[in-house]
């Protein structure tokens, strides 16, 4: 197949194919916008776009599943993070599908695809150009360190960060930096990154696209980055890690939402002391009240920072033990700033290894999150902008 063209130096779209059908197909949803055809698969485009630029939107062949993951990888290196990739290939499989969608491809097309097929996946996730001027959203940076361990402090930040994400088509990132027990991948039955060693040890080599490429994506616009290290395995951070991390970050995120641990480190003091909100997770027992002072003190004194936002998780699983909202905010000098009642169901949804907004059962014990989640993000005046109706189909969105 010969390349065809419009007489541009810089084609809005470049294909590469191995069937003509498609061709004529492309040439007619294009017409007279800049667009190229070359002879090809995904290997030959990795080639290409080794020397030369990437466009606004590259459409590749894939030959067969099997192929799939090796041809993406080689891709990956040299594509841009704005270009939208579209593959097309013989595939019939809504797996495969899904697949490509989680890699953060734009669209698969079945072959033979026809011109209308094509000029309907190029629209969307793109907005009419005629379209009322909105303020830009400011970047928000949100940690969540647990007073002890085991009080949720995953489940709670995760479930935050995908409140905003969905409800509000924000994008988002949640970051887990314990890099040997972070449990946010293994907590949504997900594989754990390759990223955020280097991000530890080499962070003036890090940049978005390589952030991007080994991102996980529960759902759109959700990305996370987690990893599972060797236990043998010393890390430690450079000095320059947390602040080159949030810098990068936010060239793709309005939202970054941290996972601390406990072993304070320097990217977590980094973190803890330039986040915009810091919730400090603790069950209503007499064991969370030393840490939650520690913890506190940490920020308030040698971060000099304001009081962490205190919430308190799981209240109800000891009827015998629990301490009551009034005597923690008084021993602690701290007010509450939100409860969360325990749930079987959010207990059973977590060890399926589940989202939790998947569950329509947990539509209403997670309102109270979500609104805290909108207040924080600046979004509304305390309570959710986002439809009931919109609200009960969450669950269903992105479901397995």
């Amino acid at each position: 197949m010969s390349a065809s063209s419009a007489s541009s130096p810089s084609p809005s779209l470049i294909a590469f194919l191995t069937h003509t059908e498609s061709g004529d197909a492309i040439r007619a949803a294009m017409g007279a916008t800049p667009h190229a055809i070359e002879l090809g698969d995904a290997a030959a485009a990795a080639v290409y776009l080794a020397s030369h630029p990437s466009p606004d939107v590259l459409l590749v062949e894939i030959p067969s599943a099997e192929e799939a993951p090796a041809m993406l990888d080689q891709l990956a290196d040299v594509v841009h993070a704005r270009t939208r990739v579209i593959v097309t290939g013989p595939v019939d499989s809504y797996r495969f599908y899904e697949w490509l969608l989680k890699l953060g491809i734009h669209d698969y097309l079945l072959q033979p695809f026809t011109a209308a097929q094509l000029v309907e996946s190029l629209k969307k996730g793109h907005a009419p150009e005629a379209k009322t001027e909105t303020p830009a959203r400011s970047k928000k940076v949100i940690a969540a360190i647990g007073a002890r361990g085991g009080v949720g402090t995953t489940t709670l930040l995760t479930t935050l960060a995908a409140c905003i994400a969905r409800n509000h088509e924000v994008p988002s990132v949640a970051v887990d930096l314990d890099p040997h027990f972070g449990s946010m991948a293994l907590a949504l039955d997900l594989e754990p990154g390759r990223a955020m060693r280097d991000v530890w040890e080499k962070p003036d080599r890090i940049d978005s696209l390589y952030l991007e490429r080994t991102m996980i994506k529960p759902f759109t616009p959700l990305s996370m980055l987690s990893t599972e290290e060797s236990l043998n395995d010393i890390i430690v951070p450079q000095a320059n890690a947390g602040e080159r991390l949030i810098a990068t970050l936010k060239e793709s995120y309005d939202l970054l939402a941290f996972d601390v641990p406990r072993q304070i480190t320097p990217l977590s003091r980094y973190v803890l002391a330039n986040a915009d909100h810091v919730l400090l997770v603790a069950e209503p027992t007499v064991l969370s009240l030393r840490d939650i002072l520690r913890v506190r003190d940490l920020l308030v004194e040698q971060a000099r920072r304001p009081a962490p936002l205190l919430v308190l998780n799981r209240v109800g699983l000891y009827t015998k033990s629990q301490l009551s909202e009034s005597a923690v905010a008084k021993h602690v000098g701290m007010d509450v700033a939100l409860s969360l009642g325990y749930y079987e169901d959010i207990a059973d949804t977590v060890a399926r290894g589940e989202l939790l907004l998947r569950n329509t059962k947990l539509v209403k014990p997670l309102e109270p999150l979500c609104m805290l989640a909108d207040r924080l993000m600046g979004i509304g005046s305390g309570t959710s902008s986002a439809t009931p109706a919109k609200r009960r189909l969450l669950p269903r969105i992105g479901a397995k």
